[in-house]
C-alpha cells in the first residue's frame, strides 16, 4: 500500500525535523523552508496534508493555504502550526477544510489530527 504524502512548510528547521521524524514511519515526507518553495513543493508533490506555519519568509501560510485550495481544491488537508495560537486561532477558524495546532508541536496533538481527519 502507498503511504500517504505529507509536506511540512516552516522556517524554523528544529520544528521541520522533529514533525517529519514523528511522520516519516508512516507517511512520505517533503520539507519546505519558506512559502514560495511550499507552493512549489505542492503543485509538483500533490501532498495528502499540508502541515505549515503560519509566519513564513516569502508567502505567508495563509497565502500558501488560498493558492493550494484555489490549486488542488479540498483533496489536501491543511494543519497550521503556530506558537501563538490565541492571536491565530480566529482567522484560521473561518477557514474551511483545515485544522491547527500549537507549537512546539507534540506527537500527539499530530496523531490527533490525522485521525480525525481520516475519520472525516
Amino acid at each position: 500500500m502507498l503511504k500517504k504524502k505529507v509536506l511540512i512548510v516552516d522556517n524554523d528547521v528544529k520544528v521541520r525535523s522533529k514533525l517529519a521524524k514523528i511522520l516519516s514511519k508512516d507517511y512520505e515526507v517533503v520539507e519546505a523552508d519558506d512559502g514560495v518553495k511550499g507552493y512549489s513543493y505542492a503543485m509538483n508533490y500533490h501532498p495528502d496534508y499540508i502541515f505549515v506555519g503560519c509566519k513564513l519568509p516569502y508567502m505567508d501560510g495563509f497565502d500558501l493555504y488560498d493558492r493550494v485550495k484555489t490549486d488542488l481544491g479540498s483533496e489536501t488537508k491543511v494543519v497550521f502550526m503556530t506558537s501563538w495560537l490565541n492571536g491565530v486561532s480566529e482567522e484560521v477558524q473561518e477557514l474551511k477544510e483545515c485544522s491547527f495546532i500549537e507549537k512546539p508541536i507534540k506527537a500527539g496533538q499530530i496523531k490527533k489530527i490525522l485521525n480525525h481527519s481520516v475519520a472525516a
